[in-house]
C-alpha cells in the first residue's frame, strides 16, 4: 500500500513538472500533440510599429505645443 502512495505521489509530481513545463515557456504556451503555439513574444514588425507609433506621437505633442 505504501508502494502504491508513493509511486501515486512521484507520478503526481512528474505531471506537475510536466504541466508547469508546458505553460512556463518564454514566450507562450504550446499545445501539446501538436504544432499550435499560442505567443505573447513581441514579432520584430511590432517593435518597429510600436517605435514608430511612439515616434509619432512624441511629433504630434510637439505641434500641440
Amino acid at each position: 500500500m505504501r508502494l502504491a502512495v508513493v509511486l501515486i505521489a512521484m507520478m503526481l509530481v512528474l505531471a506537475t513538472g510536466v504541466s508547469a513545463y508546458l505553460l512556463l515557456q518564454s514566450c507562450g504556451v504550446r499545445l501539446p500533440f501538436s504544432a499550435i503555439e499560442i505567443t505573447v513574444c513581441e514579432t520584430d514588425d511590432a517593435k518597429a510599429l510600436r517605435a514608430e507609433q511612439l515616434a509619432m506621437d512624441a511629433a504630434n505633442d510637439d505641434l500641440l505645443g
